[in-house]
């Protein structure tokens, strides 16, 4: 396995890349005015899309499907038919966080019994957390997968539980080659999802028929567990450099909500990602063993970790003031204007409409670029004791995010009002995720908490820590 951090700094970069890809995908949705017209499995839509598969509220009722399917490998198949509607949860609400109907769900078995690929398959996992300086500034709610590719030979992707595939999207072609989103609901309230499949497998395509560009499709459809789904292997221009293709894989289980969001209800355009959890905790002996020995992270919770808020402290995710939430909904309707006044930057030309989900209508367009108004304060996902700061607004700047901390001090988890003003001497250079020596010192962060859920902050991009004592007029204010 030829992999090391090397590649994960690529991965930065190639994250981007798809990223922006992205911004001419999610802003795919069927919304209400779809219930009464449409008859389809299939939606398009011509309005500007966003960077992140938000929005989701799809009214297109599921339909009885049944696949059937023979292995090649060491997976045993079996066909999944569907299930009586009695098993039904009188409970189950009507939508998933992904905006699935569950009408036909069941309150099967909540665990995972696939790896997402053939366990003789040669990959490596990166844990959920990884902090970017564009799109993922806060700590990223999936694992990477990285597969390394011999020959150009495609590699099969498995469904990691028998459910169903509840909802394909597909984003923006890369470079040619195709790029799908498919979530699965193995329950009720377990979901899976994996981004940047290259290929369908042909039993779905039969059954689905092609969906082009920026469609979504809506259906139930039966899969058993290890079965394959999709492929990935077609590696793009940057990815020859190391002969390795990446796809995201995440879980969902909706009985928990993680504790360290402050404000759940900030997260509504991504309603999935407060429930969000390790997948490994959710595989059985000797399976989860198998898998965390191409885990790179030592260090529990093996999946890594996305909720690090604690009211009070420094520690977490922070929203430019007048933004509101995750999606910036505080900014939605409003001109391009008042926009830059509260950014106190561009924001470049690409919208798309914010819905909202408990009045079920748009309230407005708001920027792609919606992470703008992100701050993070929290530690590597890989190394988890080392501090990571970014900040949205800074992510194309000379010296930009994602910053270590000189002297890895003070601890966010420990600033906390009493503090006063705290000065974070900022680095961008990295060896094995280590802070290191010469560094690479690109400036000084201020940052102060006001009151418990509100902090201001001010970068000095180069300038030395002896140099900045205070803030000056250009200052930000960032809220929970």
């Amino acid at each position: 396995m030829k992999i090391g951090w090397i590649q994960l700094g690529a991965g930065l970069i190639i994250g981007v890349i798809i990223c922006i890809g992205l911004l001419f995908f999610s802003g795919i949705l069927v919304t209400p005015a779809d219930e009464t017209t449409t008859t389809t499995s299939v939606s398009t839509t011509t309005r500007p899309p966003i960077t992140s598969i938000r929005n989701m509220t799809a009214t297109i009722p599921p339909t009885n499907t049944t696949i059937t399917t023979a292995s090649t490998k060491n997976v045993t198949q079996s066909s999944v038919e569907q299930l009586p509607a009695d098993i039904l949860s009188n409970e189950t609400p009507q939508w998933s966080p992904f905006g699935t109907d569950l009408s036909g769900c069941s309150n099967g078995d909540n665990g995972l019994s696939s790896p997402p690929l053939y366990l003789e398959t040669s990959y490596m996992i990166e844990p959920m957390g990884k902090i970017a300086g564009a799109h993922h500034i806060t700590p990223t709610d999936h694992l990477y997968i990285y597969v390394d590719i011999v020959d150009d030979k495609l590699e099969d992707v498995l469904a990691p539980a028998a459910g169903y595939i509840v909802k394909i999207q597909r984003m923006s072609d890369r470079e040619g080659t195709e790029d799908y989103r498919i979530i699965i609901e193995h329950s009720c309230t377990l979901f899976t999802y994996y981004i940047h499949l290259q290929e369908l497998d042909p039993i779905i395509v039969n059954e689905i028929g092609k969906i082009v560009n920026f469609q979504s499709y809506h259906k139930r459809i039966a899969v058993s567990s290890g079965q394959v789904i999709g492929k990935v292997g077609k590696l793009l221009s940057y990815q020859r450099i190391f002969n390795q293709s990446s796809f995201d894989f995440a879980l969902i289980d909706t009985t928990i909500t993680l504790p360290g969001f402050v404000i759940p209800g900030h997260y509504d355009n991504e309603a999935w990602k407060i429930h969000t959890v390790d997948p490994f905790d959710y595989y059985e002996e000797p399976l989860r063993s198998q898998l965390l020995e191409k885990n790179f992270r030592d260090i529990n919770p093996r999946g890594g970790k996305i909720d690090f808020d604690i009211d009070g402290r420094l520690v977490g995710n922070w929203f430019l003031d007048g933004t509101e939430n995750y999606g910036a909904r505080g900014v939605a309707g409003k001109s391009k204007a008042e926009w830059m006044d509260i950014y106190g930057r561009d924001v470049g030309e690409c919208t798309s409409e914010y819905w909202d989900r408990d009045k079920g209508e748009s309230i407005g367009i708001v920027p792609c670029d919606y992470w703008l108004g992100h701050l993070t304060f929290a530690y590597d996902n890989i190394i988890p004791d080392q501090i990571k700061i970014s900040m949205g607004v800074f992510w194309d700047f000379e010296g930009g995010p994602p910053w270590g901390v000189k002297n890895n001090a003070p601890d966010p988890s420990s600033v906390d009002i009493e503090t006063g003003i705290v000065k974070y001497e900022i680095f961008t250079d990295f060896e094995n995720n280590i802070e290191s020596e010469p560094f690479n010192i690109v400036g000084v962060l201020l940052v102060q908490m006001i009151d418990d859920q509100t902090i201001k902050v001010e970068l000095f991009l180069g300038k030395s820590f002896e140099e900045i004592n205070n803030f000056s007029e250009e200052a930000r204010f960032y809220r929970r």
